[in-house]
């Protein structure tokens, strides 16, 4: 076995290890034990990393160390390594021949999987936190779509402008225009209107203050949703626009064919 593919392999257990000693810190976020366990796991990540070819993910998992450092293992750089740990998870199970695509089973006629339904579809990401916006573009574009990040609200709003998304994913906490102005300002423009929006916070609480103030998104997730689930929800609010472009499509075709016939 190529020493790449051993190394893929060994990530789906190095996400378990990540994982576990995330949450030994959620429960504890004292104990210095697990931290010190922790940064030597993440410190082996970059060395491995980095003798493999994976930049990206050296260069994601040395962030995530320094950021932990300088952070002294506050709440969010804890969070920051899981999300990490369930993006190179994403990555363990990754086809070896493409290497850039997640493993898709054959679907039925009628179903659609996320990797299909994501394909080729332009995600507005809007997040101020550089590490959450890795994450989510990694795994985004995995699946296929064309992705365009955004540091913060007005960013964000400004590149929906430009060129209108078809689904916005947006953090509720952002500097000059946060989730809840960001969805208030997208339903008041007419192209942007119809575009579905997803707030993303850390906390339950935020995500349940958004619905019962009825903000008109369409979906809200905690950040550290696992890279399947969130590809799930995503392609769940496309669904309705590839069946408007599937019945178009077929309408198309029913007119060439009167055309062919008159």
């Amino acid at each position: 076995m190529p020493p790449q593919a051993k190394f893929l392999q060994a990530l789906a257990a190095k996400s378990l290890e990540t994982i576990r000693l995330t949450e030994s810190l959620s429960i504890d976020p004292e104990n210095s034990d697990v931290r010190a366990a922790l940064q030597t796991h993440l410190d082996r990540l970059v060395e491995d990393a980095r003798a493999e070819g994976f930049a990206e993910l050296e260069a994601a998992a040395l962030s995530a160390v320094q950021r932990l450092v300088a952070e002294d293992y506050s709440r969010e750089s804890v969070q920051a390594v899981r999300m990490l740990a369930w993006r190179y998870e994403a990555l363990a199970g990754v086809e070896q021949a493409s290497g850039t695509r997640p493993v898709v089973r054959e679907q039925s006629a009628e179903e659609v999987s996320p990797a299909m339904a994501l394909r080729g579809r332009r995600v507005l990401l809007a997040d101020d936190d550089s590490q959450v916006r890795w994450f989510y573009v990694g795994v985004l574009r995995e699946a296929g779509a064309r992705v365009v990040e955004a540091r913060d609200g007005v960013h964000a709003l400004e590149l929906a402008r430009e060129s209108p998304p078809e689904i916005i994913l947006a953090d509720i906490v952002m500097p000059r225009l946060d989730g809840l102005g960001l969805c208030a300002a997208v339903r008041r423009e007419p192209r942007l209107d119809g575009v579905p929006i997803v707030l993303l916070s850390w906390r339950d609480d935020f995500l349940d203050r958004m619905r019962e103030l009825a903000v008109k998104a369409q979906d809200y997730l905690r950040k550290e949703l696992p890279a399947e689930q969130l590809l799930a929800r995503v392609a769940a609010l496309l669904e309705p626009l590839r069946q408007l472009e599937a019945a178009l499509h077929t309408e198309g075709e029913a007119r060439g064919d009167l055309t062919d016939i008159g």
